[in-house]
């Protein structure tokens, strides 16, 4: 499971750089949360005994379709923002 997510991440990070972009991984979208989910998903349809050929299919399609919605729907990684952090990081800029 690591291995895949680590794989997928990874070169969607180097394609992103190669590109002169911000990594996708870096901002909120649901990227490596997906691919990690594909896994179990992988995990699941082999243990209960579906054929190499049909796992991979279905893993492939499930994967790209939680991609998919995803965009669509704009889901993205909650975001944690303090109120003290702001008031703070607001008020040292106003004072510069």
């Amino acid at each position: 499971a690591v291995a895949g997510v680590l794989t997928g991440v990874s070169g969607g990070i180097l394609r992103d750089i190669l590109c002169n972009d911000v990594p996708l991984v870096f901002r909120r979208e649901l990227y490596a949360s997906i691919s990690f989910v594909a896994v179990i998903f992988y995990w699941l349809c082999s243990n209960f005994g579906l054929s190499l050929e049909l796992t991979i299919i279905s893993t492939l399609i499930f994967g790209f379709s939680l991609r998919l919605i995803a965009i669509y729907f704009g889901l993205e990684m909650p975001k944690f923002i303090y109120k003290d952090d702001d008031e703070q990081s607001a008020s040292s800029k106003d004072e510069s």
